[in-house]
């Protein structure tokens, strides 16, 4: 018999904040920039992780990913403003890659009990961002974009928040009427 497939859950902002709390706590703030990269890029974490700083561009704000899950290869990823200031935090440590993932794991598991953060793993940072995506765009062909998943399926779960927005936006079109006519 399968097991079932693992519950995702979005992070709340409060949620958030205990965690930069603890990685202050426990001396790794660079633990922070990462959970903040995935929330702003929706990236995957076998994307993030091998991130090299030469990938960046910073005068275009992009990333280059060079093969990704889908199979898609030097992919373009346009970083919002809070993406790139941690890139550009990031581009001045040492190596070659843009985040040290070195015991990466176990250092989240503690930033994570620290915080009293429970049923939450490190997919879930992308499924945070996907859904505050989603919320935000209403659109089916750009949260597509955004997440980067080549097929249809790999979106289904947030199908709903669209169609929500949708709904909303179709609601609002009804008072247009009255606005036009004040």
């Amino acid at each position: 018999k399968p097991l079932p497939a693992k519950k995702r859950r979005v992070l709340a902002k409060e949620e958030m904040d205990r965690l930069k709390t603890a990685c202050l706590e426990i001396g790794k703030p660079y633990i922070y920039d990462i959970l903040c990269f995935y929330v702003f890029t929706g990236l995957r974490k076998s994307e993030l992780f091998r991130i090299e700083k030469e990938h960046i561009d910073l005068d275009e704000g992009t990333l280059l990913i060079p093969t990704q899950k889908n199979g898609e290869e030097n992919q373009t990823v346009y970083l919002n403003s809070e993406a790139l200031k941690i890139a550009k935090k990031q581009m001045r440590s040492k190596g070659d890659m843009l985040f040290n993932k070195t015991n990466f794991r176990k250092i989240w598991e503690k930033v994570r009990a620290v915080a009293g953060i429970e049923n939450f793993d490190i997919h879930s940072f992308r499924h945070t961002a996907t859904t505050n995506v989603g919320n935000l765009c209403g659109d089916f062909v750009k949260l597509k974009a955004f997440t980067r998943h080549k097929s249809d399926a790999g979106l289904k779960p947030y199908l709903h928040l669209i169609e929500k927005e949708d709904k909303k936006r179709i609601a609002e079109l009804s008072t247009t009427w009255s606005k036009a006519n004040s």
